[in-house]
């Protein structure tokens, strides 16, 4: 079992170097789009969690105010409305997504979709498969050979 993680995460890790490499911008970009994701759901449920904790040492002052349950159903609702800032997040980010919206909704008056536009855009390359060499890992994508100069000695100090 242990092996097998270990490959695994070898071949994330690679296939991590490969696309930050061949497609610098665009893992800045994922990177940007899911730090303010967390960002949002910390500012979201950060209340919620302030609240119990609250509770716990203060639950005589906390439950016997007056707008107790105004206040728990605020912090509530602020803790679930995260789901639905993640769409509108990712409709602003990432452009394959809004594309897609776009194409999802074309038939509302208000988006406009072009019969030959496509959803999908040009995506790194899934690796298929990795083997060893003497001058390191060997990577296979869309069915060509790629030497990386990643060498299994990085992968293994860096996990």
């Amino acid at each position: 079992m242990e092996i097998f993680l270990d490959a695994a995460m070898n071949k994330i890790l690679v296939s991590v170097v490969v696309a930050t490499v061949h497609y610098p911008n665009l893992f800045i970009q994922v990177v940007k789009m899911m730090i303010l994701v967390v960002v949002i759901f910390a500012i979201c449920w950060l209340p919620v969690h302030i609240y119990f904790l609250l509770g716990r040492s203060y639950s005589d002052v906390l439950y016997s105010h007056p707008n107790a349950r105004e206040i728990y159903m605020a912090v509530f609702w602020l803790g679930m409305s995260n789901s639905m800032y993640n769409p509108f997040i990712y409709c602003w980010l990432n452009d394959r997504f809004r594309r897609g919206f776009r194409k999802a909704l074309r038939w509302l008056p208000c988006f406009k979709w072009a019969p030959g536009e496509r959803v999908d855009s040009q995506r790194p390359a899934t690796l298929s498969g990795t083997y060893n060499t003497s001058l390191g890992m060997k990577l296979m994508r869309n069915g060509s050979d790629i030497t990386a100069t990643v060498d299994e000695s990085m992968l293994q100090n860096t996990l």
